[in-house]
């Protein structure tokens, strides 16, 4: 994963700001990035997708992106007030790097 991408991630979590991205079928989204971490051994992002396209049903609603699918990634000047309840999911993270409800490698 490019570094640049890594430190975006990292900001945008921090900073609870809105990510801006393109996912390999050339379309825009729009979404709020919670946790980002290694699960079953893959770089992903849970994203909170409130716009944008979506292959995957209505919006908004919480989307699992493989970080390296994604490109143009930005970091928004919008922001958003935190965790939405349960953000997990119910994944068990192996890793976690960056969260806006737990520290990082908190699995």
């Amino acid at each position: 994963m490019p570094e640049d991408m890594d430190r975006l991630l990292r900001l945008a979590i921090a900073e609870k700001r809105m990510i801006r991205f393109v996912m390999g079928d050339g379309e825009a989204r729009l979404g709020e990035p919670h946790d980002y971490g290694t699960l079953k051994g893959v770089d992903r992002v849970l994203v909170y997708q409130v716009g944008g396209a979506s292959r995957s049903g209505g919006l908004p609603d919480w989307r699992l992106v493989t970080v390296g699918k994604i490109s143009e990634l930005e970091v928004t000047e919008f922001t958003f007030e935190g965790p939405r309840g349960m953000t997990r999911g119910g994944y068990r993270w192996e890793r976690i790097l960056a969260s806006v409800s737990r520290t990082p490698d908190e699995g």
